[in-house]
Protein backbone atom coordinates (compact mmCIF):
# COMPACT_ATOMS: atom_id res chain seq x y z
CA UNK A 1 0.00 0.00 0.00
CA UNK A 2 1.51 3.43 -1.16
CA UNK A 3 2.13 5.77 1.98
CA UNK A 4 -0.23 8.80 2.59
CA UNK A 5 0.36 12.12 1.01
CA UNK A 6 1.62 14.87 2.80
CA UNK A 7 -0.34 18.22 3.18
CA UNK A 8 0.57 19.91 0.39
CA UNK A 9 0.82 17.42 -1.84
CA UNK A 10 -0.50 18.70 -5.75
CA UNK A 11 -3.77 17.22 -6.43
CA UNK A 12 -3.90 15.14 -2.69
CA UNK A 13 -4.58 18.00 -0.36
CA UNK A 14 -7.62 17.29 2.33
CA UNK A 15 -9.88 20.48 2.56
CA UNK A 16 -10.60 20.74 6.26
CA UNK A 17 -14.04 21.04 6.88
CA UNK A 18 -14.79 22.03 10.99
CA UNK A 19 -17.34 24.85 10.55
CA UNK A 20 -18.75 24.14 7.36
CA UNK A 21 -22.43 24.98 6.52
CA UNK A 22 -25.35 22.56 6.28
CA UNK A 23 -28.04 22.35 3.63
CA UNK A 24 -30.98 20.22 4.17
CA UNK A 25 -32.38 18.78 1.01
CA UNK A 26 -35.96 18.67 2.87
CA UNK A 27 -35.50 22.04 3.78
CA UNK A 28 -38.91 23.70 2.16
CA UNK A 29 -36.33 26.18 -0.12
CA UNK A 30 -34.95 22.63 -2.22
CA UNK A 31 -38.42 20.70 -1.58
CA UNK A 32 -37.06 16.99 -0.86
CA UNK A 33 -39.93 15.31 1.05
CA UNK A 34 -37.71 12.18 2.21
CA UNK A 35 -40.95 9.56 2.05
CA UNK A 36 -39.32 6.78 -0.45
CA UNK A 37 -41.98 7.91 -3.20
CA UNK A 38 -41.39 10.82 -4.38
CA UNK A 39 -37.95 11.44 -6.60
CA UNK A 40 -35.57 14.10 -4.90
CA UNK A 41 -33.19 14.37 -7.11
CA UNK A 42 -33.75 17.91 -8.02
CA UNK A 43 -33.60 18.56 -4.88
CA UNK A 44 -30.49 17.13 -3.66
CA UNK A 45 -28.99 18.66 -6.43
CA UNK A 46 -30.37 21.90 -5.57
CA UNK A 47 -28.95 21.62 -2.02
CA UNK A 48 -25.36 20.65 -3.38
CA UNK A 49 -25.36 23.84 -5.76
CA UNK A 50 -26.53 26.18 -2.41
CA UNK A 51 -23.21 24.88 -0.87
CA UNK A 52 -20.77 24.76 -3.57
CA UNK A 53 -22.21 28.32 -4.27
CA UNK A 54 -21.81 29.37 -0.61
CA UNK A 55 -17.67 27.71 -0.93
CA UNK A 56 -18.15 24.31 0.70
CA UNK A 57 -20.40 22.56 2.91
CA UNK A 58 -22.69 20.00 4.29
CA UNK A 59 -25.89 18.17 2.24
CA UNK A 60 -27.00 16.21 5.39
CA UNK A 61 -29.73 13.73 4.31
CA UNK A 62 -32.43 12.96 7.58
CA UNK A 63 -33.70 9.71 8.61
CA UNK A 64 -35.66 7.73 6.47
CA UNK A 65 -36.40 6.50 2.54
CA UNK A 66 -35.33 8.65 -0.55
CA UNK A 67 -35.70 8.06 -4.62
CA UNK A 68 -32.79 9.30 -6.36
CA UNK A 69 -30.40 9.34 -9.54
CA UNK A 70 -28.38 11.78 -11.03
CA UNK A 71 -27.04 13.41 -7.91
CA UNK A 72 -24.17 15.30 -8.98
CA UNK A 73 -21.15 15.42 -6.90
CA UNK A 74 -19.61 18.83 -6.53
CA UNK A 75 -16.24 21.05 -5.25
CA UNK A 76 -15.74 21.34 -1.42
CA UNK A 77 -19.38 19.38 -0.90
CA UNK A 78 -19.87 16.51 1.32
CA UNK A 79 -23.06 14.49 2.00
CA UNK A 80 -23.98 13.35 5.43
CA UNK A 81 -26.81 10.86 6.65
CA UNK A 82 -28.46 10.70 9.82
CA UNK A 83 -29.91 7.33 9.30
CA UNK A 84 -28.57 4.19 7.98
CA UNK A 85 -27.17 3.53 4.34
Amino acid sequence: MPPEPKSGTPGRTRWHLDHEPIFRPEDPRFGARFDGVADDSAAINAAGMAAEAAGGGVVEFPRGSTRAQGIVLRNKVRFRGQGVW
